[in-house]
């Protein structure tokens, strides 16, 4: 990925109880989020809003996939 793809990308709120925002100009076609252990939690389709209320309070990664690449981004999980 260029730099300035890379750049571009946007996720909020971190922390967060509800749900993610993830803004890109890049075209992501799947996404995988994980445990810090790297067990797979949650996956599917990209889309610019990601539910995570039904995940545990921790610190997990989100992966973004175009089928080439691999972006990876932290978050932290809080309780509502």
């Amino acid at each position: 990925l260029q730099e300035e793809a890379l750049e571009a990308i946007k996720m909020y709120p971190n922390p967060t109880s509800t749900v993610l925002r993830i803004k890109s100009n890049h075209d992501w076609s799947n996404l995988v989020i994980r445990k810090m252990n790297g067990q797979v939690v949650q996956k599917g389709s990209y889309q610019e809003l990601i539910d995570v209320s039904k995940l545990s309070k921790g610190t997990y990664f989100i992966e973004l996939y175009d089928g080439q690449t691999v972006h990876r981004l932290q978050f932290v999980k809080m309780n509502k």
